[in-house]
């Protein structure tokens, strides 16, 4: 495959990701954040404030895996907008009440 063809079919899948993305309903509480059926329960205190920084800058995010592995919890998100969340789910675990996990 030649990198013209390449780039277009890179474009296509992109395309796709994105309506994908678009199609989803937000989860029953939160009005930026589809969390996928399968993850664990990440607490309503965690989605809540992310789900407020996710709104603010107008994204949305697609939560397709969230379990615990040996090296501690997993997370694996898409963001419609491209937005790294990784430091602020980080700072979020960290100040998590330890009823609310």
């Amino acid at each position: 495959m030649d990198d013209k063809k390449r780039s277009l079919e890179l474009k296509r899948l992109s395309k796709l990701h994105d309506k994908f993305l678009e199609s989803l309903e937000p989860t029953r509480g939160l009005s930026s954040i589809h969390v996928a059926s399968g993850c664990i329960e990440l607490g309503a205190w965690m989605l809540l404030r992310w789900d407020q920084e996710v709104r603010t800058r107008g994204d949305f995010v697609y939560i397709s895996d969230a379990h615990y592995k040996r090296s501690g919890l997993y997370i694996d998100y898409d963001s419609l907008l491209g937005f790294d969340y990784d430091e602020l789910v980080d700072a979020l675990l960290g100040e998590m009440p330890p009823s609310s996990g």
